[in-house]
């Protein structure tokens, strides 16, 4: 029995088709094997993406040709063609309209390394007023706080941070580029108490104290 031709009642050509190949019960396979058409073309026309057909002639032929196996209304679906590609070429469109390719001109090259340098300075400006408002670090590796020794004299060694200067006992001491220093200091006898002062540009400051018991 021949397959009777489907009035068209609906305003979207994808919808008109996927119907027509509904009502005559075949799948996309069964579509591809009797017409020829790829099977990326057929599900292209049915979601009305009209960028995947390789142009609107070769459209047109695959489309006569889907609906003559399907027995569409060739004429109407033909009409239906024209404003379905058109309002899909509109939302190109206006996506394409949404995303402008970036021109890099040397005008815009040089604002961008402007950009770039002034938010270098900017880091590098609050990286050294956040750097230089905390205290400054301050190691001490020998002597340990209460050490005891029978010598009058004892070597400070330890590290500061910062580029801080090193004073002890009130007394300004050598630091090298590392923060490394290294002072002899003189005890007497009993409890000495030394204080080890690391002071930064900002003038902020840290103290450590050690006490060295003098045993005879």
């Amino acid at each position: 029995m021949p397959f009777k031709r489907q009035s068209i009642s609906h305003s979207e050509l994808g919808s008109y088709l996927k119907e027509l190949r509904e009502v005559k019960n075949v799948s996309l396979e069964a579509a591809v094997r009797s017409t020829g058409i790829s099977l990326k073309y057929i599900k292209a026309l049915e979601a009305e993406d009209f960028e995947k057909l390789p142009g609107l002639v070769y459209a047109k032929n695959f489309l006569k040709n889907y609906l003559i196996f399907l027995g569409g209304d060739i004429e109407k679906g033909m009409e239906m063609l024209n404003p379905a590609k058109a309002a899909a070429d509109s939302k190109n469109k206006k996506n394409k309209s949404i995303a402008p390719k970036v021109i890099f001109t040397p005008r815009r090259i040089e604002l961008g390394i402007a950009l770039l340098v002034v938010l270098g300075l900017f880091g590098y400006f609050f990286y050294e007023a956040r750097f230089l408002s905390a205290s400054p670090k301050l190691e001490i590796f020998y002597p340990s706080d209460n050490e005891q020794t029978a010598a009058r004299t004892i070597t400070v060694d330890g590290r500061a941070g910062g580029e801080a200067k090193v004073f002890i006992n009130r007394e300004a001491v050598f630091v090298n580029a590392d923060g490394i220093f290294k002072e002899t200091v003189d005890l007497q006898k009993g409890l000495n108490l030394i204080t080890i002062q690391a002071v930064n540009k900002k003038g902020k400051t840290t103290i450590l104290e050690r006490r060295i018991l003098v045993q005879e």
